[in-house]
Protein backbone atom coordinates (compact mmCIF):
# COMPACT_ATOMS: atom_id res chain seq x y z
CA UNK A 1 0.00 0.00 0.00
CA UNK A 2 2.85 2.49 0.72
CA UNK A 3 5.25 1.77 -2.09
CA UNK A 4 5.13 4.17 -4.98
CA UNK A 5 5.50 2.06 -8.21
CA UNK A 6 2.13 -0.22 -7.29
CA UNK A 7 2.02 -3.63 -9.22
CA UNK A 8 0.20 -3.68 -12.61
CA UNK A 9 -3.55 -3.41 -12.79
CA UNK A 10 -3.55 -7.34 -14.48
CA UNK A 11 -0.63 -8.65 -12.21
CA UNK A 12 -2.61 -11.78 -11.13
CA UNK A 13 -3.23 -12.71 -14.44
CA UNK A 14 0.11 -11.72 -15.81
CA UNK A 15 1.32 -13.94 -13.21
CA UNK A 16 -0.64 -16.71 -14.32
CA UNK A 17 -0.48 -16.75 -17.83
CA UNK A 18 3.71 -16.08 -18.17
CA UNK A 19 4.93 -19.30 -17.75
CA UNK A 20 2.24 -20.88 -19.94
CA UNK A 21 3.82 -21.97 -22.84
CA UNK A 22 -0.14 -22.61 -24.30
CA UNK A 23 -0.41 -18.96 -23.60
CA UNK A 24 1.99 -18.24 -25.70
CA UNK A 25 1.22 -20.72 -28.67
CA UNK A 26 -2.32 -19.48 -28.67
CA UNK A 27 -1.41 -15.90 -29.65
CA UNK A 28 1.10 -17.28 -32.16
CA UNK A 29 -1.72 -19.17 -33.34
CA UNK A 30 -4.00 -15.36 -33.51
CA UNK A 31 -0.35 -13.65 -35.33
CA UNK A 32 -0.68 -16.57 -38.25
CA UNK A 33 -4.09 -14.52 -39.48
CA UNK A 34 -2.15 -10.94 -39.75
CA UNK A 35 -2.45 -10.78 -43.07
CA UNK A 36 -6.02 -12.14 -43.13
CA UNK A 37 -7.66 -10.96 -39.61
CA UNK A 38 -11.16 -10.76 -41.49
CA UNK A 39 -11.34 -14.46 -42.11
CA UNK A 40 -10.20 -14.84 -38.35
CA UNK A 41 -12.85 -13.05 -36.87
CA UNK A 42 -15.74 -14.87 -39.35
CA UNK A 43 -14.22 -18.38 -38.70
CA UNK A 44 -15.13 -17.14 -34.50
CA UNK A 45 -18.38 -15.63 -35.18
CA UNK A 46 -19.48 -18.91 -37.35
CA UNK A 47 -18.19 -21.18 -34.53
CA UNK A 48 -19.69 -19.77 -31.47
CA UNK A 49 -23.05 -19.26 -33.52
CA UNK A 50 -23.63 -23.17 -33.60
CA UNK A 51 -22.58 -24.20 -30.69
CA UNK A 52 -24.37 -27.57 -32.03
CA UNK A 53 -22.75 -28.26 -35.16
CA UNK A 54 -19.00 -28.47 -33.67
CA UNK A 55 -17.23 -31.39 -35.85
CA UNK A 56 -18.95 -29.38 -38.81
CA UNK A 57 -17.63 -25.85 -38.28
CA UNK A 58 -13.98 -26.96 -37.02
CA UNK A 59 -13.85 -29.18 -40.69
CA UNK A 60 -14.64 -25.73 -41.94
CA UNK A 61 -11.69 -23.96 -40.04
CA UNK A 62 -9.38 -26.96 -41.09
CA UNK A 63 -10.09 -26.60 -44.60
CA UNK A 64 -9.93 -22.54 -44.24
CA UNK A 65 -6.72 -23.01 -42.47
CA UNK A 66 -5.20 -25.50 -45.18
CA UNK A 67 -6.86 -23.32 -48.50
CA UNK A 68 -4.16 -20.33 -47.17
CA UNK A 69 -1.64 -22.51 -45.79
CA UNK A 70 -1.69 -21.72 -42.04
CA UNK A 71 -0.99 -24.37 -40.01
CA UNK A 72 -1.44 -23.67 -35.93
CA UNK A 73 0.23 -25.40 -33.29
CA UNK A 74 -0.82 -27.22 -30.75
CA UNK A 75 -2.33 -25.99 -27.67
CA UNK A 76 -2.42 -28.18 -24.50
CA UNK A 77 -5.70 -27.93 -22.54
CA UNK A 78 -4.07 -26.55 -18.77
CA UNK A 79 -5.97 -26.44 -15.49
CA UNK A 80 -5.60 -23.37 -14.77
CA UNK A 81 -7.77 -22.15 -16.75
CA UNK A 82 -9.82 -25.59 -18.00
CA UNK A 83 -9.25 -26.83 -14.33
CA UNK A 84 -12.32 -29.42 -14.96
CA UNK A 85 -10.04 -31.58 -17.73
CA UNK A 86 -7.45 -33.34 -15.13
CA UNK A 87 -4.82 -35.85 -16.43
CA UNK A 88 -6.41 -38.69 -15.72
CA UNK A 89 -5.41 -42.10 -17.09
CA UNK A 90 -6.75 -45.03 -17.93
CA UNK A 91 -4.29 -48.10 -18.68
CA UNK A 92 -4.76 -51.89 -18.55
CA UNK A 93 -1.57 -51.85 -16.04
CA UNK A 94 -0.65 -49.61 -13.72
CA UNK A 95 2.95 -49.74 -15.00
CA UNK A 96 1.56 -48.41 -17.94
CA UNK A 97 0.02 -45.28 -16.96
CA UNK A 98 2.17 -41.71 -17.54
CA UNK A 99 -0.53 -38.70 -16.75
CA UNK A 100 0.01 -36.09 -19.50
CA UNK A 101 -1.55 -32.72 -20.70
CA UNK A 102 -5.36 -32.98 -22.83
CA UNK A 103 -5.04 -31.52 -25.86
CA UNK A 104 -7.99 -28.88 -27.02
CA UNK A 105 -9.82 -27.55 -29.74
CA UNK A 106 -7.00 -23.81 -30.09
CA UNK A 107 -9.56 -21.75 -31.20
CA UNK A 108 -11.18 -22.23 -28.11
CA UNK A 109 -8.31 -21.97 -25.83
CA UNK A 110 -7.59 -18.45 -27.17
CA UNK A 111 -10.86 -17.40 -26.27
CA UNK A 112 -10.66 -18.39 -23.06
CA UNK A 113 -7.39 -16.93 -22.42
CA UNK A 114 -8.50 -13.28 -24.36
CA UNK A 115 -11.75 -13.64 -21.87
CA UNK A 116 -9.87 -14.04 -18.54
CA UNK A 117 -8.77 -10.05 -18.97
CA UNK A 118 -12.44 -9.50 -19.15
CA UNK A 119 -13.38 -11.49 -15.79
CA UNK A 120 -10.97 -13.04 -13.69
CA UNK A 121 -9.27 -12.94 -10.12
CA UNK A 122 -6.87 -14.82 -9.03
CA UNK A 123 -5.32 -14.70 -5.11
CA UNK A 124 -3.04 -16.16 -3.08
CA UNK A 125 -3.82 -17.86 0.23
CA UNK A 126 -0.46 -18.93 1.56
CA UNK A 127 1.07 -21.46 -0.75
CA UNK A 128 -1.96 -22.29 -2.59
CA UNK A 129 -3.96 -20.12 -4.63
CA UNK A 130 -7.93 -19.78 -6.04
CA UNK A 131 -8.72 -18.31 -9.44
CA UNK A 132 -12.47 -17.07 -9.98
CA UNK A 133 -14.05 -16.40 -12.60
CA UNK A 134 -16.96 -14.07 -13.15
CA UNK A 135 -20.19 -15.47 -14.56
CA UNK A 136 -22.03 -12.42 -16.62
CA UNK A 137 -25.92 -13.37 -16.98
CA UNK A 138 -27.96 -10.42 -18.26
CA UNK A 139 -25.74 -7.71 -18.71
CA UNK A 140 -23.95 -5.28 -21.26
CA UNK A 141 -20.63 -5.48 -21.92
CA UNK A 142 -19.94 -1.59 -20.70
CA UNK A 143 -21.62 -2.18 -17.65
CA UNK A 144 -19.89 -5.88 -16.69
CA UNK A 145 -16.20 -3.91 -17.75
CA UNK A 146 -17.04 -0.77 -15.47
CA UNK A 147 -17.81 -3.21 -12.70
CA UNK A 148 -15.03 -5.70 -12.82
CA UNK A 149 -12.66 -2.86 -13.29
CA UNK A 150 -13.52 -1.28 -10.45
CA UNK A 151 -14.21 -4.38 -8.55
CA UNK A 152 -10.79 -5.56 -8.71
CA UNK A 153 -8.97 -3.28 -6.42
CA UNK A 154 -10.85 -4.10 -3.61
CA UNK A 155 -9.78 -7.74 -3.80
CA UNK A 156 -6.89 -8.21 -1.11
CA UNK A 157 -5.07 -11.15 -0.26
CA UNK A 158 -6.75 -13.28 2.90
CA UNK A 159 -7.65 -16.70 4.17
CA UNK A 160 -10.34 -19.13 1.45
CA UNK A 161 -13.82 -18.12 3.32
CA UNK A 162 -13.05 -14.86 3.88
CA UNK A 163 -11.75 -14.39 0.40
CA UNK A 164 -14.76 -15.35 -1.17
CA UNK A 165 -16.92 -13.61 1.29
CA UNK A 166 -15.32 -9.96 0.84
CA UNK A 167 -15.44 -11.13 -3.16
CA UNK A 168 -18.64 -11.59 -3.39
CA UNK A 169 -19.37 -8.59 -0.78
CA UNK A 170 -17.24 -5.85 -3.10
CA UNK A 171 -18.71 -7.13 -6.74
CA UNK A 172 -22.27 -6.70 -5.65
CA UNK A 173 -20.92 -2.79 -3.86
CA UNK A 174 -19.94 -2.16 -7.41
CA UNK A 175 -22.86 -3.31 -9.26
CA UNK A 176 -24.79 -0.84 -7.03
CA UNK A 177 -22.55 1.95 -7.31
CA UNK A 178 -22.33 1.31 -11.70
CA UNK A 179 -23.83 4.90 -12.16
CA UNK A 180 -24.84 7.71 -10.00
CA UNK A 181 -28.00 8.35 -11.70
CA UNK A 182 -29.26 4.93 -11.49
CA UNK A 183 -30.13 4.91 -14.94
CA UNK A 184 -32.95 2.73 -16.32
CA UNK A 185 -30.38 -0.35 -16.46
CA UNK A 186 -30.21 -0.01 -12.72
CA UNK A 187 -34.26 -1.45 -12.63
CA UNK A 188 -33.35 -4.95 -12.11
CA UNK A 189 -34.93 -7.88 -10.07
CA UNK A 190 -32.29 -8.89 -7.84
CA UNK A 191 -27.75 -8.45 -8.23
CA UNK A 192 -27.91 -12.19 -9.35
CA UNK A 193 -30.12 -11.28 -12.18
CA UNK A 194 -26.72 -8.95 -13.95
CA UNK A 195 -23.53 -11.71 -12.54
CA UNK A 196 -24.83 -14.58 -11.27
CA UNK A 197 -21.55 -15.37 -9.33
CA UNK A 198 -17.97 -16.75 -9.72
CA UNK A 199 -16.54 -20.27 -10.63
CA UNK A 200 -14.01 -20.66 -8.93
CA UNK A 201 -11.14 -23.79 -8.35
CA UNK A 202 -8.13 -24.04 -5.42
CA UNK A 203 -5.12 -25.11 -6.24
CA UNK A 204 -2.91 -26.85 -3.89
CA UNK A 205 0.78 -26.17 -3.95
CA UNK A 206 2.80 -29.67 -4.22
CA UNK A 207 5.86 -28.31 -4.92
CA UNK A 208 6.65 -27.78 -9.14
CA UNK A 209 2.74 -27.28 -10.25
CA UNK A 210 -0.13 -27.25 -7.95
CA UNK A 211 -3.13 -29.25 -8.54
CA UNK A 212 -6.68 -28.56 -8.05
CA UNK A 213 -8.51 -30.06 -5.27
CA UNK A 214 -11.79 -28.37 -5.34
CA UNK A 215 -13.63 -26.56 -8.00
CA UNK A 216 -17.50 -24.92 -7.04
CA UNK A 217 -19.74 -21.78 -7.25
CA UNK A 218 -20.08 -18.54 -5.62
CA UNK A 219 -23.50 -17.10 -6.39
CA UNK A 220 -24.64 -13.16 -5.63
CA UNK A 221 -27.87 -12.78 -3.11
CA UNK A 222 -31.12 -12.89 -4.65
CA UNK A 223 -32.46 -10.63 -2.00
CA UNK A 224 -31.07 -7.75 -2.35
CA UNK A 225 -33.29 -5.78 -4.91
CA UNK A 226 -33.34 -1.83 -5.42
CA UNK A 227 -35.34 0.71 -7.80
CA UNK A 228 -33.93 4.01 -6.72
CA UNK A 229 -30.54 5.72 -5.73
CA UNK A 230 -31.95 5.72 -2.13
CA UNK A 231 -32.56 2.17 -1.60
CA UNK A 232 -29.43 1.30 -3.12
CA UNK A 233 -27.38 3.60 -0.57
CA UNK A 234 -29.37 1.80 2.00
CA UNK A 235 -28.14 -1.17 0.52
CA UNK A 236 -24.29 -0.07 0.28
CA UNK A 237 -24.42 0.70 4.47
CA UNK A 238 -25.44 -2.87 5.00
CA UNK A 239 -23.03 -4.23 2.90
CA UNK A 240 -20.45 -2.14 4.26
CA UNK A 241 -21.17 -3.19 8.23
CA UNK A 242 -21.13 -6.70 7.01
CA UNK A 243 -18.12 -6.43 5.40
CA UNK A 244 -16.61 -4.84 8.62
CA UNK A 245 -17.98 -7.52 10.94
CA UNK A 246 -16.52 -10.05 8.69
CA UNK A 247 -13.39 -8.98 8.34
CA UNK A 248 -12.64 -8.60 12.44
CA UNK A 249 -13.30 -12.79 12.59
CA UNK A 250 -9.88 -14.33 12.59
CA UNK A 251 -9.87 -17.45 10.34
CA UNK A 252 -6.99 -18.80 12.09
CA UNK A 253 -9.21 -19.84 14.96
CA UNK A 254 -10.64 -22.91 14.34
CA UNK A 255 -13.61 -22.32 16.23
CA UNK A 256 -14.26 -19.72 13.85
CA UNK A 257 -14.45 -21.23 10.84
CA UNK A 258 -17.50 -23.10 11.03
CA UNK A 259 -18.99 -19.35 11.87
CA UNK A 260 -17.50 -18.15 8.28
CA UNK A 261 -18.66 -21.35 6.42
CA UNK A 262 -22.30 -20.53 7.78
CA UNK A 263 -21.96 -17.17 6.31
CA UNK A 264 -20.61 -17.82 2.73
CA UNK A 265 -23.57 -20.20 2.80
CA UNK A 266 -25.87 -17.48 3.57
CA UNK A 267 -24.70 -14.82 0.86
CA UNK A 268 -23.41 -17.05 -1.91
CA UNK A 269 -26.48 -19.15 -1.82
CA UNK A 270 -29.39 -16.79 -0.30
CA UNK A 271 -29.77 -19.24 2.56
CA UNK A 272 -31.41 -17.60 5.64
CA UNK A 273 -31.37 -20.99 7.58
CA UNK A 274 -27.60 -20.09 7.29
CA UNK A 275 -27.49 -16.68 8.55
CA UNK A 276 -29.54 -17.56 11.42
CA UNK A 277 -26.85 -20.43 12.37
CA UNK A 278 -24.44 -17.96 11.72
CA UNK A 279 -25.85 -15.44 14.24
CA UNK A 280 -25.84 -18.21 17.26
CA UNK A 281 -22.05 -18.06 16.89
CA UNK A 282 -21.63 -14.86 16.04
CA UNK A 283 -23.77 -14.01 19.36
CA UNK A 284 -20.85 -15.74 21.52
CA UNK A 285 -18.36 -14.79 19.69
CA UNK A 286 -19.06 -10.70 20.25
CA UNK A 287 -20.13 -11.29 23.74
CA UNK A 288 -16.40 -13.27 24.21
CA UNK A 289 -14.50 -10.77 22.19
CA UNK A 290 -16.08 -7.46 23.92
CA UNK A 291 -15.10 -9.28 27.66
CA UNK A 292 -11.41 -9.55 26.11
CA UNK A 293 -11.71 -5.86 25.00
CA UNK A 294 -11.64 -6.26 21.68
CA UNK A 295 -14.06 -3.79 20.92
CA UNK A 296 -12.65 -3.82 17.17
CA UNK A 297 -15.79 -6.66 17.02
CA UNK A 298 -19.31 -5.30 16.59
CA UNK A 299 -22.38 -6.02 16.54
CA UNK A 300 -25.09 -5.70 13.79
CA UNK A 301 -27.13 -2.99 13.52
CA UNK A 302 -31.19 -3.20 14.20
CA UNK A 303 -31.72 -0.67 11.20
CA UNK A 304 -29.49 -2.93 8.78
CA UNK A 305 -31.13 -5.99 10.21
CA UNK A 306 -34.74 -4.89 9.63
CA UNK A 307 -33.29 -4.14 5.86
CA UNK A 308 -32.46 -7.04 5.45
CA UNK A 309 -35.03 -9.21 7.07
CA UNK A 310 -37.98 -6.90 5.39
CA UNK A 311 -36.54 -9.12 1.68
CA UNK A 312 -38.84 -12.07 3.21
CA UNK A 313 -42.47 -11.42 3.92
CA UNK A 314 -42.08 -14.23 6.60
CA UNK A 315 -39.93 -12.50 8.03
CA UNK A 316 -41.34 -9.20 8.06
CA UNK A 317 -44.07 -9.98 9.70
CA UNK A 318 -42.37 -11.80 13.04
CA UNK A 319 -39.87 -8.59 13.51
CA UNK A 320 -43.32 -6.42 13.21
CA UNK A 321 -44.53 -8.55 16.32
CA UNK A 322 -44.50 -6.10 19.70
CA UNK A 323 -44.13 -9.39 21.65
CA UNK A 324 -41.11 -10.04 19.42
CA UNK A 325 -39.39 -6.49 19.57
CA UNK A 326 -40.13 -7.01 23.21
CA UNK A 327 -38.89 -10.44 24.43
CA UNK A 328 -35.37 -9.22 21.60
CA UNK A 329 -35.26 -6.03 23.89
CA UNK A 330 -35.01 -7.96 26.64
CA UNK A 331 -31.89 -9.64 25.57
CA UNK A 332 -30.07 -7.25 24.55
CA UNK A 333 -30.32 -5.53 28.01
CA UNK A 334 -29.62 -9.02 29.61
CA UNK A 335 -26.72 -9.92 27.61
CA UNK A 336 -24.33 -7.27 25.42
CA UNK A 337 -26.00 -4.31 27.10
CA UNK A 338 -24.13 -5.27 30.90
CA UNK A 339 -20.99 -6.55 28.92
CA UNK A 340 -20.65 -3.39 26.75
CA UNK A 341 -20.61 -1.73 30.51
CA UNK A 342 -18.31 -3.69 32.35
CA UNK A 343 -21.63 -5.28 34.13
CA UNK A 344 -20.99 -8.39 34.36
CA UNK A 345 -23.29 -9.57 37.14
CA UNK A 346 -26.10 -8.31 35.62
CA UNK A 347 -25.43 -10.05 32.80
CA UNK A 348 -27.26 -13.62 31.45
CA UNK A 349 -24.42 -15.70 29.33
CA UNK A 350 -24.56 -19.04 26.89
CA UNK A 351 -28.50 -17.64 26.23
CA UNK A 352 -27.70 -18.03 23.10
CA UNK A 353 -27.37 -21.62 22.94
CA UNK A 354 -29.75 -21.99 25.04
CA UNK A 355 -32.00 -21.16 22.81
CA UNK A 356 -30.39 -22.91 20.07
CA UNK A 357 -31.10 -26.44 22.09
CA UNK A 358 -34.33 -25.77 22.99
CA UNK A 359 -35.51 -24.51 19.77
CA UNK A 360 -35.88 -28.33 18.54
CA UNK A 361 -39.45 -28.12 19.32
CA UNK A 362 -42.02 -25.56 19.82
CA UNK A 363 -43.11 -26.22 23.45
CA UNK A 364 -39.31 -26.54 24.72
CA UNK A 365 -38.56 -23.39 23.36
CA UNK A 366 -41.48 -21.96 24.53
CA UNK A 367 -40.97 -23.38 28.18
CA UNK A 368 -36.75 -22.08 27.25
CA UNK A 369 -38.60 -18.41 26.43
CA UNK A 370 -40.82 -18.12 29.32
CA UNK A 371 -38.13 -18.78 31.97
CA UNK A 372 -35.98 -16.15 31.02
CA UNK A 373 -38.57 -13.80 31.26
CA UNK A 374 -39.30 -14.74 34.29
CA UNK A 375 -35.68 -13.93 35.34
CA UNK A 376 -35.87 -10.92 33.84
CA UNK A 377 -38.93 -9.44 35.62
CA UNK A 378 -37.46 -10.51 38.26
CA UNK A 379 -34.00 -9.65 39.08
CA UNK A 380 -32.57 -8.28 36.33
CA UNK A 381 -34.25 -5.32 35.39
CA UNK A 382 -31.02 -3.85 34.45
CA UNK A 383 -30.80 0.37 34.87
CA UNK A 384 -29.58 2.00 31.31
CA UNK A 385 -26.35 3.18 33.27
CA UNK A 386 -27.99 6.74 33.39
CA UNK A 387 -28.03 5.84 36.91
CA UNK A 388 -32.38 5.72 36.64
CA UNK A 389 -34.11 2.70 37.00
CA UNK A 390 -34.55 0.72 33.55
CA UNK A 391 -38.27 -0.20 34.31
CA UNK A 392 -39.46 -2.06 31.32
CA UNK A 393 -41.24 -5.16 32.25
CA UNK A 394 -42.18 -7.87 29.82
CA UNK A 395 -46.19 -8.30 30.25
CA UNK A 396 -48.41 -10.64 29.32
CA UNK A 397 -49.52 -9.25 26.60
CA UNK A 398 -46.30 -9.24 25.03
CA UNK A 399 -46.22 -12.91 25.55
CA UNK A 400 -49.12 -13.12 24.41
CA UNK A 401 -48.25 -11.56 21.08
CA UNK A 402 -45.01 -13.40 20.66
CA UNK A 403 -46.69 -16.93 21.31
CA UNK A 404 -49.21 -16.32 18.74
CA UNK A 405 -45.51 -16.24 16.16
CA UNK A 406 -45.28 -19.80 17.71
CA UNK A 407 -49.18 -20.73 16.71
CA UNK A 408 -48.45 -19.80 13.13
CA UNK A 409 -46.44 -21.66 10.98
CA UNK A 410 -43.28 -20.55 11.93
CA UNK A 411 -40.47 -23.14 13.49
CA UNK A 412 -39.26 -22.69 16.78
CA UNK A 413 -35.28 -22.03 14.84
CA UNK A 414 -36.72 -19.76 12.63
CA UNK A 415 -38.00 -17.63 15.66
CA UNK A 416 -35.09 -18.62 17.93
CA UNK A 417 -32.51 -17.62 15.26
CA UNK A 418 -34.60 -14.40 14.40
CA UNK A 419 -34.39 -13.54 18.46
CA UNK A 420 -31.11 -14.05 18.82
CA UNK A 421 -29.84 -11.96 15.45
CA UNK A 422 -32.23 -8.95 16.87
CA UNK A 423 -31.33 -9.41 20.66
CA UNK A 424 -27.50 -9.45 20.03
CA UNK A 425 -27.87 -6.14 17.05
CA UNK A 426 -27.25 -2.50 19.12
CA UNK A 427 -30.15 -0.03 19.07
CA UNK A 428 -29.60 3.29 16.83
CA UNK A 429 -28.26 6.21 18.35
CA UNK A 430 -30.53 8.39 19.29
Amino acid sequence: DNTTQKPHFYYDIIRMCANMNAYNKSFLNCRLFENDFSCFLNLIFNFYSSPYAYTEQKTIITNALKSRKIKPTKVNSLQDINPDKGKGVSKNKANGIAPSSQSNFWLQQLIRFTGVWQGFISGYIKKDFKNYSLVPNNISYEYLKTVYDSFRPLVKGGSSIKLDIILIASLVQKLIEHHKNYRDEWEFESVNNKISGFQFAYYKNLGQRPAVTNIGFLGLPNFIRFKSEEEGNIWLKVLKEHRDIINSIEESHSSNIFMLQKYRQFISASDFNAFREFQFEYSAFLTGSILKQNYFVKAFSITNMEVLMGTKEKYLKIISNSGFKAIAGAIRNSTIVPVIHNNNKDAVFGLSQKFKIASKDKDTFAAEVSQFIQLYNEKIMLKNYNKKPHQKYITTEDLSEFYKLLDDNHSAKLIAGMLIAFGFAKEPNK
